[in-house]
């Protein structure tokens, strides 16, 4: 395994982030052999359990949010989805909620009450936006590949690790999708 691994660039004393979006749960098992082969548990990040359950809706709801703060769901609902009347725009609105909901409760949003709406803005700290992940500091070290993409970034900061999402690619998907 180190002679594997080590011919890969990496080495017992470097961070490594690990995830996935299979629904084999790739990661977990990426995770379990460098634990297993003895690289240090605090040096790596896995998000599986949370990259499985995360979509690109909800990668676009905290990109509308950071962009637009002060913004309620409904604000979102609309330019996410531009409703063609009230009936379309309830719908979404309710899809939405639920989403701000499950953000707000796992700390990545937060709201205040003002005027009957809650406005809600993305919790500092938790939630990142770069042009690209070269340099990024995880973990105290700077994390750089020279096969990461130049695009704009999303980076996520668990309990359990670190996730990574190119909004570039999302940005393409959800424009052809």
């Amino acid at each position: 395994w180190g002679k594997i691994v080590s011919k890969m660039g990496i080495f017992k004393n470097d961070n490594i982030i690990v995830y996935d979006n299979s629904d084999v749960l790739s990661a977990c098992r990426c995770w379990y052999n460098f634990i297993y082969f003895g690289h240090d548990p605090n040096l790596i990040f896995s998000s599986s359990s949370l990259m499985s359950l995360l979509d690109d809706l909800d990668i676009a709801v905290l990109a509308f949010i950071a962009d637009h703060p002060d913004s309620s769901v409904t604000d979102c609902a609309k330019t996410l989805f531009s409703p063609e009347d009230t009936e379309q725009l309830q719908k979404k609105d309710s899809l939405l909620r639920h989403r701000f909901k499950a953000w707000t409760s796992a700390g990545f949003l937060a709201y205040i009450s003002s005027s009957g709406r809650k406005i809600y803005k993305v919790v500092d700290g938790k939630v990142s936006f770069g042009p690209e992940l070269r340099g990024v500091n995880i973990g105290g070290k700077n994390f750089w590949h020279p096969g990461l993409r130049k695009d704009y970034c999303i980076i996520l900061f668990t309990e359990d690790g670190v996730i990574v999402r190119s909004l570039d690619k999302i940005e393409e998907n959800w424009k052809s999708g």
